[in-house]
């Protein structure tokens, strides 16, 4: 749940895959200017926020043709309500948001994404890629076929973020004068939303603080 390691374990996916297609890199998306953003919704549920992309902007006459064919397919099949098409578009693949249900369900595009803490050195993590009942076969197909590209055992994403997380931990093995982790990046430009919420740039640490904010609150009153 945070915006600032794309840049760098994902660098081959935006500059191969993602740069060829709309001419600009993972710079646009959490770069200075980006307007999406980390946000602490309060009782630890967290959310990465891109929304603020227009996926036409971002996408433009460039789709792929099987994800064309289904957004086609979206608009032919709810022509009577166009407002609503576009909304399902929106929603259904692409960028959108990374939002964490605390503690333990995650909702990244196309997929169900569920924690498990084994023990104090094991986690385990299950995938389940989404698709939708009553829908033309092009939808449920770019939903697999974007599923895999990023998320398989073979994709562009999936493998990064295992080794990441893997280096991680053993440099935290290695290391045993390091007692703490600080989360606190970007601490002095976040912004209140709503009753208990707060907000910043994308990659601020702001989503991490609120789930270690409920995560003290139950262990202080357990």
């Amino acid at each position: 749940m945070d915006g600032y390691h794309p840049a760098l374990v994902h660098h081959s996916f935006f500059e191969d895959v993602l740069k060829p297609r709309i001419g600009r890199g993972m710079g646009f998306i959490v770069g200075p200017q980006s307007p999406a953003k980390s946000v602490a919704l309060g009782n630890g549920h967290a959310l990465i926020d891109f929304r603020a992309f227009d996926r036409k902007a971002i996408l433009g006459a460039d789709k792929p043709k099987s994800e064309q064919d289904w957004h086609d397919a979206v608009r032919a099949r709810l022509a009577d309500r166009p407002d609503y098409a576009e909304a399902v578009i929106t929603c259904n693949g692409g960028d959108g948001f990374n939002l964490l249900v605390y503690p333990n369900l995650v909702l990244i595009n196309n997929q169900i994404r569920v924690i498990h803490p084994v023990s104090y050195d094991r986690t385990e993590v299950f995938a389940y890629p989404v698709t939708l009942e009553d829908v033309a076969p092009e939808i449920n197909a770019a939903r697999i076929r974007a599923h895999e590209d990023f998320y398989g055992p073979a994709s562009f994403g999936a493998p990064d973020d295992i080794e990441m997380f893997q280096r991680q931990w053993d440099g935290m093995l290695r290391t045993p004068a390091m007692e703490w982790l600080y989360y606190d990046r970007g601490l002095d430009q976040e912004e209140p939303l709503g009753a208990d919420g707060r907000q910043s740039h994308v990659s601020d640490e702001t989503a991490h603080r609120g789930i270690w904010r409920r995560w003290l609150q139950l262990m202080e009153g357990a």
